[in-house]
C-alpha cells in the first residue's frame, strides 16, 4: 500500500531525466553532485513538484538526441560550439574549460621545440583543428587515431608522446597526466553547459536557479570537493 501510494506520487510529478556517463568519465561524478544541488535549489524556488532521475548513458552522440514529450537533459562535458546551437539550446555554462597540451609523468621533460616530437591528431576531436595548428607552430609529428583513444596507453607504447585535450584532463585521480603547456596563444577557452532540446521549455527556469547557485559559496565548495583549491583559482582566473 505504501509503495503503491508512492507511484501514484511520483506519476503525478513532472519528472526531468538527467543523462550522464559516471563510469567512463569521473568529473561527472562531480557533475552529479552539482545538479542534485541545482535541481533541489530549482524545486525551493518554484515550489514545483519535480521528480529527478538520472539515466547512464555511454553514447556520446546520444547525448544530441532527445524525445518528443518528454523532459530530458545532458549533461557529460559537453562543450558550447557554434555548431552544436544549430540543433540543441545549451544552459548557462557551469564549468570553464582551456585547451592543454598533456602526456604522462613519464615524460614531463620533454622538449617540446626538439621537432620530433609525435602529437596525437584525435579523429571528430574538438580539438582537432588546434593539433594542427600547433604541429604546425612546432613542428610535431601529427599521428592521426581514431575518436576518444586511451592516451595513458598509447604513450606508454609510443604511439605517440603528447596529445591535446581540456586542462581538466590532468586532474583524474586516476590517470593523472602532466601539462607541458597551458599558456601557447593557439589553446582555446570554452565552456561546458547543460544540453537541452532545441527550445526546450526548461531552459529560462533552470538557467535562472543555476545562475544563483554559481555564485554561491557553495559551488566553490563543490569544485574544492573534487579538484582541490587549484581549480577553484583556476576558475576565479576566467573571471
Amino acid at each position: 500500500m505504501i509503495y503503491l501510494c508512492f507511484l501514484l506520487h511520483v506519476l503525478q510529478q513532472d519528472t526531468i531525466t538527467f543523462r550522464i556517463n559516471t563510469v567512463a568519465y569521473s568529473f561527472s561524478l562531480f557533475e552529479k553532485e552539482l545538479i542534485i544541488d541545482v535541481m533541489n535549489l530549482y524545486k525551493f524556488r518554484t515550489q514545483k513538484d519535480i521528480y529527478v532521475v538520472f539515466k547512464e548513458e555511454k553514447i556520446f552522440q546520444r547525448f544530441f538526441k532527445f524525445p518528443k514529450n518528454k523532459h530530458v537533459i545532458s549533461v557529460n562535458a559537453i562543450t558550447i560550439t557554434e555548431e552544436r546551437k544549430q540543433f540543441v539550446s545549451f544552459s548557462k555554462p557551469y564549468f570553464p574549460v582551456k585547451q592543454a597540451i598533456l602526456t604522462t609523468f613519464k615524460n614531463k621533460n620533454l622538449d617540446l621545440k626538439n621537432g620530433q616530437i609525435k602529437l596525437c591528431l584525435e579523429d571528430k576531436s574538438l580539438h582537432y583543428k588546434t593539433a594542427q595548428a600547433l604541429a604546425k607552430k612546432y613542428k610535431f609529428v601529427l599521428v592521426p587515431t581514431s575518436y576518444d583513444p586511451y592516451y595513458q596507453r598509447d604513450i606508454d607504447q609510443k604511439k605517440y608522446d603528447i596529445f591535446v585535450s581540456d586542462i581538466i584532463t590532468s586532474w583524474s585521480e586516476k590517470e593523472p597526466y602532466y601539462v607541458l603547456n597551458a599558456d601557447d596563444r593557439l589553446l582555446k577557452r570554452s565552456y561546458y553547459a547543460f544540453v537541452y532540446k532545441k527550445n526546450s521549455p526548461l531552459k529560462e527556469e533552470i538557467d535562472n536557479v543555476l545562475l544563483y547557485y554559481l555564485k554561491s559559496p557553495r559551488y566553490n565548495l563543490l569544485v574544492k570537493k573534487y579538484f582541490g583549491k587549484r581549480a577553484v583559482e583556476y576558475i576565479q582566473s576566467f573571471h
